[in-house]
């Protein structure tokens, strides 16, 4: 996400606003990790790329872990005006 933030420069915001660890206890693997990962930008466009890249990310890095991620939800909004 940085790396995505770093290549807009101003253009682009990015965050990961909740982070939930299951179990959440220490010296345990965890067996779910949730995230809520937020981009921010007044160019639709660029948010859409910038989402093809995030799953391009997350798939390659899972393949690359053998583990497995999944999406609860994503949308795409164009920003208030």
């Amino acid at each position: 996400m940085r790396e995505e933030a770093g290549l807009h420069g101003l253009q682009m915001h990015t965050s990961v606003g909740r982070i939930e660890v299951y179990p959440n206890s220490p010296n345990v693997v965890p067996s779910r990790v949730s995230l809520l990962i937020e981009y921010r930008s007044r160019d639709v466009e660029l948010l859409r790329v910038a989402a093809e890249r995030l799953d391009a990310s997350l798939h390659a890095i899972a393949d690359k872990t053998m583990t497995g991620f999944q999406v609860e939800s994503s949308v795409l909004r164009a920003p208030a005006r």
